[in-house]
């Protein structure tokens, strides 16, 4: 009996080993610690910001493109009677117009900076056959706004430019030179501001004893007060007036007073270098 039930335990022994001695699948070790996510710890004030500077644009280049738009305002002038403005300037198209369009007499351009602001202008001298063909013109490209800017439109006759933004020209409207007294004429000053010469105005005119005596007259006592030097002369000064039949505020200087006037109003003339209206000339702008 004993052998019996010592058989019956050896043979259930041997069916539960095997399956306590197989094998398990190995489950891998997985770690307590989370990894923290990767962060920039730079702050915006260490972070260095590269700039692309923007180009700049020098004088000269702009005055490049100054002259080129010049050469073709020039060109339309010249060839199609059109001028800056658009307008149609009808007596160049005029036969005995066009013979003269080119005799720097009668008609002349300059390119120079004449108000002093850096920038080169456009100047020019129409003196036609006809009255209301003359006229003197400065003229300034705007090349940021892409556009033209008329600075005076006056009278051709003796501009002079000086170097403190003031401008002197003839008036042709006062016929009086009758004998070498100075020929009426206008002093401008340039306004910065407006980028023209609508600043201070004087119109200047004189009388000397050589217009009294050529009417028989005597010297009227305005004339022998104001000349106190006895120089033979004495200057109207008509501040912000047209001309002499639209007066400002007159006042009357002898000659040492007038030659103090110039002498603190006038800087430095400026030496303009005019050309004829020829296609010669011309082409030679911006090259």
């Amino acid at each position: 009996m004993k052998n019996r039930q010592l058989f019956l335990l050896i043979v259930l022994l041997i069916f539960i080993l095997p399956g306590c001695s197989a094998t398990t699948e190995s489950i891998p070790e997985t770690s307590n610690t989370i990894s923290e996510p990767i962060t920039d710890t730079t702050t915006t004030s260490e972070i260095s910001t590269v700039t692309t500077p923007e180009p700049t644009t020098t004088t000269e280049e702009l005055n490049n493109i100054r002259h080129q738009k010049y050469k073709e305002a020039l060109l339309n002038l010249y060839n199609n009677s059109v001028e800056v403005d658009g307008s149609f300037f009808e007596d160049f198209t005029r036969e005995d117009s066009r013979e003269c369009i080119s005799d720097i007499n009668q008609n002349a351009y300059a390119i120079a900076d004449v108000d002093s602001d850096g920038n080169d202008e456009l100047i020019l001298r129409y003196n036609m056959y006809y009255t209301m063909s003359y006229r003197g013109i400065v003229y300034e490209y705007d090349v940021e706004n892409e556009s033209w800017n008329e600075e005076i439109r006056t009278s051709p006759y003796g501009m002079k430019f000086y170097d403190n933004g003031t401008l002197s020209v003839c008036d042709p409207k006062n016929q009086n030179n009758y004998s070498d007294v100075p020929f009426p004429y206008f002093i401008f000053q340039y306004n910065t501001e407006c980028d023209d010469y609508s600043g201070s105005r004087v119109h200047i005119g004189s009388f000397d004893t050589v217009f009294y005596e050529m009417r028989g007259m005597d010297l009227p006592e305005l004339f022998i007060r104001t000349d106190t030097e006895n120089a033979g002369i004495i200057y109207e000064m008509d501040f912000n007036g047209e001309n002499n039949w639209d007066p400002g505020e007159i006042e009357y200087y002898s000659q040492s007073q007038y030659d103090a006037y110039l002498s603190s109003h006038l800087g430095n003339e400026i030496a303009i270098e005019y050309k004829a209206f020829t296609l010669e000339n011309f082409d030679s702008i911006a090259n």
